[in-house]
């Protein structure tokens, strides 16, 4: 049996704004806080990674302390499903050559993976499959301890 992409996701990424400007965005990447952000207005709005602020702003010459973060970032990106494979998580970010997939059920963003999250040490995808016998549910529970809710930070 072969995980599933719920089994993997992280369920608190790095959010921000699509209004915020791109200074303050790369600031906090500079911190450590991030290497991509989740653009959130409401709904899945974007990616923001370093490649983009490169290539879409500094290459431009725009000024960051002008410019927002939603008109740099990588808008309507793929998405997976939480009940798809991680094997079709792992194909899909490189074929993209993407450093993080959206996870998006019945449209309202949920969690969220990166190669990190589907390749164990061995340099395989991984297989986390709950083993639980008799579990019936629509898929495994949480971790205890895993938040089940998006990050409000960046939401209005």
């Amino acid at each position: 049996m072969s995980s599933l992409v719920q089994d993997v996701m992280k369920r608190n990424m790095a959010v921000v704004p699509p209004d915020m400007p791109v200074a303050q965005a790369a600031q906090r990447m500079g911190d450590g806080a991030a290497g991509v952000f989740v653009v959130v207005d409401g709904r899945l709005a974007g990616i923001l990674t370093e490649r983009d602020i490169v290539q879409r702003l500094v290459a431009a010459g725009a000024d960051p302390q002008v410019v927002e973060v939603g008109s740099v970032c990588t808008s309507d990106p793929v998405t997976v499903r939480p009940e798809e494979s991680v094997g079709r998580a792992e194909k899909v970010l490189r074929e993209l050559s993407s450093r993080l997939l959206p996870v998006v059920d019945d449209g309202v963003l949920v969690g969220a993976v990166t190669l990190d999250d589907l390749i164990g040490p061995d340099g395989r995808v991984v297989d986390r499959s709950p083993l639980v016998a008799g579990h019936g549910g629509s898929g495994p529970e949480p971790a205890p301890g895993t938040p089940t809710s998006w990050p409000q930070e960046g939401r209005r």
